[in-house]
């Protein structure tokens, strides 16, 4: 018997939510929902050229816009049976589902900006100095939407660093929540 209907990750910019997402979907066999995708789907389909960075874009968003994103988000997670990765889950409350927020230091995320498409072509610092904007920006709007601050661990079941841990580690940790005894 599982004790949540959803798992729900939130996380820093590059800090592993979409890998462990994918190995909970696996694990679990649930679907995967995730917000940063829609994102960039509306991105790529806007700036097919790539003249416009990524973050640029989403700078460009308008709350009305993020929040209806988040609203359909919310109302994925609390029907149940998925893997969730949106910026603002916790803040959301209520029966969203298992609540996790993913860190990891800046240089373990820098690291893996360098496989990262988008990124490419950047220097180390353009590229550190990007991922800490796009964190600022982030919570930022959080604020702006819903007066929290997305990163504060008190939102959360549990805070996991991706930079300390192995993804067997994760699961292994969101499991022992997930699964009821």
């Amino acid at each position: 018997m599982r004790r949540y209907k959803s798992i729900v990750l939130s996380g820093l910019p590059l800090a592993g939510k979409s890998v462990l997402a994918r190995a909970l979907s696996e694990k679990y066999g649930m679907g995967v929902y995730s917000v940063g995708d829609i994102w960039k789907r509306k991105w790529k389909e806007r700036h097919p050229d790539d003249k416009m960075a990524f973050e640029a874009f989403w700078q460009g968003t308008s709350e009305e816009e993020n929040a209806a994103e988040d609203k359909k988000a919310r109302e994925t997670f609390e029907r149940g049976g998925v893997v969730g990765d949106a910026r603002y889950c916790a803040i959301f409350g209520g029966d969203v589902g298992l609540r996790i927020f993913i860190t990891a230091e800046i240089d373990i995320r820098l690291e893996r900006a360098f496989s990262v498409e988008r990124y490419k072509g950047m220097d180390p610092q353009e590229m550190k100095d990007t991922l800490r904007i796009r964190e600022a920006d982030e919570s930022v709007l959080g604020l702006r939407l819903y007066s929290k601050d997305f990163r504060e661990p008190g939102h959360y079941h549990i805070v996991l660093n991706s930079g300390m841990l192995s993804l067997e580690e994760e699961v292994a940790a969101i499991d022992s929540l997930f699964e009821a005894d």
